[in-house]
């Protein structure tokens, strides 16, 4: 503002030292005009300086404002400095402490690595040192180890050498078994055809038959020995005694002719004629000119049905078809016939004589031709004593030789067949086979019962009592 008004004079004292030429009271006012100019443009000027001493001091006012905030804000900051002097000092002491406490910690852990570090440097020495012992023990266990696993392998190697070896002869065993199989199906082909020619039997007649020929047996040896014997019969105490040793069980024969020693007499007929049956006519075949082979033939038959009911069937077929049916049949009659020489041999003292010799050899040989036909059975029958475990079947028994009542040579010529399986046989009981039963095991099917004297019936007894009673002088 002050240069705007300086200007503005000097403006004025310019145009006053110019004046216009001709004009002079014109130059007289305008030189008064121009003293007022001075004075004006000197108060201007004075003025001009106030205000810029007014301006100046206004300036400066603000200016000590200024300063006068700032020497407070100087005097704030300087407090402020000086706490966070004091702060930074309180830091700068705790970071001290800490990095004491730090420098001494790390002393103490450098220490303790230090001897951890020896430590570990000594454990691992007496480690290394252990761990090489064990490594050496290791080493040597293991080369032992490999040393038996090479002997035994050795070993092993010159089994496999020998099992190849017996390798190879088995599989030329058994190519040679196959062949031998492959001949022997061709035999078992051969054999079963020998066997379809088996045929069944009609048990209805066949029962009729064997029950023809049981009381044909008990006929003859009640006919026979049912009877009275000459006293000199009793005096061959040596034949006897060969008559009770060839029984099963022991009988009592009294030495007299009352109606028990008779009937005692014809029960050891009929057991010595049934077990006669048994062995040697009842057989599955019968080979020519060897009765021993028929006798073998049997027992190997029955281990065979034991074994495998096949093998008996083809084996007995096989056998039936090597020999003619006539050739069979003059070995069965003439093994009938030996039979019942040796039968009548036994019996002389009991009674037997030659006309009991005719009738026991057309039973023999009548037997004969009945059990042919159970040869040809496809299902194996047998004949069973009682020592064949057949004791818990119900036996037939005979009446007569139940409780003897007189002394008189009638008696009665029926049988009894229990009803009930052990009816009449207790527990530990012994009999006499007076007829062998017939018994088709496959079927489980008794085609003839068969008869037996009980030790519990009568005439036992009776017969050992008699024999008490008599002196044994009567056999001399």
């Amino acid at each position: 503002m002050a240069s705007s008004s300086a200007s503005n004079g000097a403006s004025v004292a310019n145009s006053a030292k110019e004046p216009t030429p001709g004009d002079e009271p014109a130059a007289a006012d305008a030189a008064a005009t121009g003293t007022f100019a001075s004075q004006a443009k000197q108060a201007l000027d004075a003025w001009q300086s106030l205000q810029n001493a007014l301006g100046n001091v206004t300036s400066h006012a603000q200016v000590f404002s200024h300063v006068a905030s700032a020497v407070d804000r100087h005097v704030d900051t300087e407090g402020e400095i000086q706490k966070k002097d004091a702060r930074i000092a309180s830091l700068q002491s705790a970071i001290d402490n800490q990095f004491d406490n730090f420098e001494e910690r790390f002393s103490k852990w450098d220490l303790d690595r230090k001897e951890l570090e020896e430590q570990i440097a000594k454990n691992e020495t007496a480690s290394n040192a252990k761990l090489k012992d064990v490594v050496q023990r290791i080493k040597a266990s293991h080369l032992q180890e490999v040393e038996k696993l090479k002997k035994t392998l050795e070993g092993e190697e010159k089994k496999s050498t020998a099992l190849a070896g017996k390798l190879r002869d088995a599989n030329s065993k058994i190519k040679k078994g196959e062949e031998l199989f492959a001949k022997c199906s061709e035999e078992v082909d051969q054999w079963k055809g020998y066997v379809s020619e088996l045929k069944e039997v009609e048990f209805t007649k066949f029962d009729a038959k064997i029950k023809s020929l049981s009381d044909r047996c008990c006929t003859i040896a009640r006919n026979y020995f049912f009877c009275d014997l000459p006293e000199r019969s009793f005096l061959d105490q040596a034949h006897w005694e060969r008559v009770i040793d060839s029984l099963d069980v022991p009988l009592t024969f009294p030495p007299s002719n009352s109606r028990v020693a008779k009937h005692v007499r014809m029960a050891g007929c009929l057991h010595i004629i049934a077990r006669t049956l048994c062995t040697e006519i009842f057989k599955p075949c019968y080979i020519p000119d060897s009765t021993p082979f028929s006798n073998s033939f049997k027992k190997i038959l029955a281990e065979q049905f034991r074994a495998d009911v096949s093998k008996e069937r083809i084996t007995r077929a096989l056998i039936l078809s090597t020999f003619s049916p006539e050739d069979s049949t003059t070995a069965m009659m003439n093994n009938a016939q030996i039979s019942s020489a040796q039968v009548q041999n036994l019996l002389s003292p009991l009674g037997a004589n030659e006309k009991f010799g005719k009738e026991l050899d057309k039973i023999f040989l009548d037997a004969g031709e009945v059990w042919k036909d159970t040869a040809q059975h496809s299902k194996k029958m047998i004949e069973a004593f009682p020592e064949d475990d057949f004791l818990d079947h119900p036996w037939a028994i005979m009446d007569e030789f139940t409780i003897p009542t007189t002394n008189t040579t009638t008696a009665t010529t029926t049988t009894t067949t229990a009803t009930e399986p052990n009816q009449d046989i207790p527990d530990g009981s012994e009999m006499l086979n007076l007829f062998p039963c017939i018994y088709v095991p496959e079927d489980d099917k008794i085609v003839f019962p068969g008869i037996a004297l009980l030790y519990s019936q009568g005439i036992v007894s009776a017969a050992k009592k008699e024999v008490a009673r008599k002196p044994r002088s009567a056999w001399n």
